[in-house]
């Protein structure tokens, strides 16, 4: 069963929950951010990519790169930073939607990294979604974060039927 929109699998953020140090520390590759104008994320590339801006149209976010290769060139997968979050003035339907993008690109990133602070974040996530980690999980193997995921699963989606397969696309 594949969704016709994303918005299903959305997690509704509080905005009270949201910590300037939230995202600390999470490298996202460029690619991330690159054609996400239709959620509000915009990529500005100055000075032959010398200067990289990113801009979150409902957040006060602060992002900076962290791979610099060679002068006037970046590849998709040069990482950057958060190194803090917030809400503007008002929250929004479409900061709700930046603050869950987010979540799930910095969940790979610390899946990847079987980083175990992964766990504050698995009650914003749904049973597909939680699914996809543990296969990404298993592929990279991060044992440690691997074993968080199964348990999670096996203590909150106790009643969903294991041989289920759900669509999740992002």
């Amino acid at each position: 069963m594949k969704q016709s929109f994303l918005q299903i699998w959305e997690p509704v953020i509080n905005p009270a929950d949201v910590r300037s140090d939230r995202y600390v520390d999470c490298k996202i590759p460029y690619y991330r951010f690159l054609g996400q104008e239709r959620i509000g994320i915009t990529v500005t590339d100055s000075d032959f990519h010398n200067e990289i801006t990113i801009t979150f149209s409902d957040l006060n976010i602060e992002i900076n790169r962290v791979d610099w290769g060679y002068k006037h060139q970046i590849n998709p997968t040069d990482r950057f930073n958060i190194a803090s979050v917030g809400v503007k003035e008002q929250y929004t339907r479409r900061a709700n939607h930046q603050l869950a993008y987010l979540g799930h690109i910095t969940a790979l990133e610390r899946v990847h990294n079987d980083d175990v602070t992964l766990a504050d974040q698995f009650p914003c996530f749904t049973f597909a979604q939680i699914n996809m980690f543990i296969s990404e999980a298993e592929k990279v193997q991060a044992v440690n974060v691997l074993a968080l995921l199964l348990n999670y699963k096996n203590q909150q989606f106790s009643q969903f039927d294991p041989m289920s397969d759900f669509t999740l696309n992002w």
